[in-house]
């Protein structure tokens, strides 16, 4: 089915009552409702446009694992931000592209952020299961692709987020994380995943060790899940 055809499906069968339904749907797996907008459809895009996308991003990362990266970008960081033992690179980098036409009216990407941090990844994977259960959508058609499906998308964020640690050793960490608009993808990473949430006045420290309490058993974090932005935090 080309994307023409399957918008074309999509918004002949699209109802309101389908939408409230995928809202009911999303809600009730949660401790409390999404705190912003879900659209009403995925975006759906040609192969040709995905592989512009996906070398979009190669380009930048690319760029990224230079071996002078942090040289050329010494400046860039204000000084109070700077961690001790920093990693070379990031574990995890997010892209947001906006599309543009070119003088051609070909669509191309263009970079509007670019961030070291996590972004919404359990409920990218939460969204499609939904997306496609309500809407109907054709087992084809991937949010996925390099050969990735959801169990080994999850595989991977395991292997990215908890590494070789147990799963109660690891900890998501923000400021008063269930009053954060992100709530909903801390709560379905905690689902897919089985790490503590944990807010950051809850840990406490011991010379070098840092520990949070579960169900009354105190426990030592060899892992932190960060998904605290600091400058937020200097705002405060």
């Amino acid at each position: 089915m080309e994307v023409e055809d399957i918008r074309k499906n999509y918004m002949l069968n699209f109802t309101d009552e389908k939408y409230q339904k995928f809202l009911k749907d999303i809600n009730n797996e949660l401790p409390t409702p999404v705190g912003f907008r879900l659209a009403e459809s995925p975006l759906f895009v040609k192969d040709e446009f995905r592989d512009i996308l996906i070398a979009a991003g190669d380009h930048i990362i690319n760029f990224i694992l230079r071996s002078d990266f942090k040289q050329i970008t010494e400046q860039a960081i204000p000084d109070k931000w700077r961690c001790p033992n920093e990693n070379t690179h990031p574990h995890i980098i997010t892209m947001d592209f906006g599309i543009w036409k070119d003088e051609n009216e070909n669509l191309v990407p263009r970079l509007i952020e670019l961030q070291g941090f996590p972004s919404l990844h359990a409920l990218a994977a939460f969204l499609d299961d939904n997306y496609r259960i309500n809407f109907n959508i054709p087992d084809n058609w991937s949010v996925f692709f390099n050969g990735i499906d959801k169990t080994r998308y999850i595989n991977l964020l395991k292997e990215i987020i908890i590494g070789p640690y147990q799963p109660d050793e690891v900890i998501l960490m923000d400021v008063k994380p269930h009053e954060q608009h992100t709530a909903v993808d801390f709560y379905l990473t905690q689902k897919y995943l089985g790490i503590p949430i944990v807010a950051l006045n809850d840990l406490k420290q011991e010379g070098k060790k840092l520990f949070y309490e579960q169900k009354g058993e105190r426990k030592l974090v060899k892992r932190i899940y960060n998904r605290l932005i600091f400058d937020e935090v200097d705002d405060d």
